[in-house]
């Protein structure tokens, strides 16, 4: 990454965070205390299996969803405190979003300049600065000579960066992306991912990308797991892209299951100070006595 790509200051902070869902009359948890710094400027990837939370914090972030409990602030804003007229402002001018499937940000019938130009126009911007801007956005997206074509003339991955240029239309601070590359090829896909860094290096956005490959750390800055909820892995450059299981606040550590399923961990573990640090060593499992009564 380049010396831009350096993180500056804390952006979003999430601490102990929890949001539960009501579905057919139970609720389900899907964040359970999920602690989370994000620093201004920063790329960063989540990935997660279907499940894991991933999608309900991309959610909370952009505004769609209001948290449960614990704390989520973006740029300054506390999101739990914020009431729905808030909450609307808020995604019309701090958060962009771009969807796996590009219908969500694009008008067939319009032209690729046209797209970019109506956030703006609803937002009561002049046509002429409406105009202005969509050019520069598109030659940011490498779409400047394509400005003029409708998205029916426009491959998969132009029409993508047709959407980041929306999202960007309103100068939104926050850049968050569902799956943006889950319907493209793999060469595609890596020119989304350099179109992303390079808005980044140029407009000084922070970036959020959700995604199912773990292959996505070697595009990001930093990249989390999610598990059951809460951040259970990191994976950075600056780790030479070493994968390091994560402590919640309260010292909990959640192992992969893959490494529990190689060393036999069940549900007690012995740990041992040695030199090098703490040992953590299976041991066999059995059943809990019954207490006295």
């Amino acid at each position: 990454m380049s010396e831009s790509a350096t993180p500056a200051a804390p952006f979003i902070i999430c601490e102990n965070l929890v949001k539960v869902h009501k579905v057919a009359g139970l609720e389900v948890v899907a964040l359970q205390g999920l602690d989370l710094v994000v620093n201004a400027r920063e790329v960063l990837g989540v990935v997660g299996s279907s499940g894991s939370g991933k999608s309900t914090l991309l959610s909370i972030l952009g505004g769609l969803d209001h948290p449960t409990a614990g704390k989520a602030i973006v740029n300054g804003r506390d999101l739990l405190k914020m009431s729905d007229a808030a909450m609307t402002l808020y995604r019309r001018s701090q958060v962009g979003f771009v969807w796996q499937q590009g219908g969500r940000n694009l008008v067939p019938y319009l032209d690729a300049q046209e797209n970019v130009e109506l956030p703006m126009l609803l937002e009561g911007r002049s046509r002429r600065f409406a105009s202005r801007r969509a050019q520069e956005l598109l030659e940011l997206v490498g779409l400047g000579d394509r400005r003029r074509h409708r998205m029916t003339s426009m491959s998969g991955g132009e029409q993508q960066r047709v959407a980041i240029a929306i999202a960007l239309a309103n100068s939104a601070p926050l850049l968050l992306a569902d799956e943006p590359t889950g319907e493209l090829d793999s060469l595609t896909a890596l020119s989304i991912f350099q179109a992303l860094r390079d808005i980044r290096d140029r407009l000084g956005v922070t970036v959020v990308i959700v995604s199912h490959d773990r292959e996505i750390a070697k595009q990001v800055d930093r990249v989390i797991g999610i598990q059951d909820g809460k951040v259970a892995t990191e994976t950075s450059a600056a780790s030479g892209h070493e994968t390091r299981a994560m402590l919640d606040s309260a010292g909990r550590l959640q192992i992969p299951k893959a490494l529990r399923e190689q060393f036999g961990v069940t549900t007690r573990v012995v740990l041992e100070a040695t030199p090098e640090g703490v040992l953590m060593r299976a041991v066999a499992d059995t059943a809990s006595p019954t207490p006295d009564l």
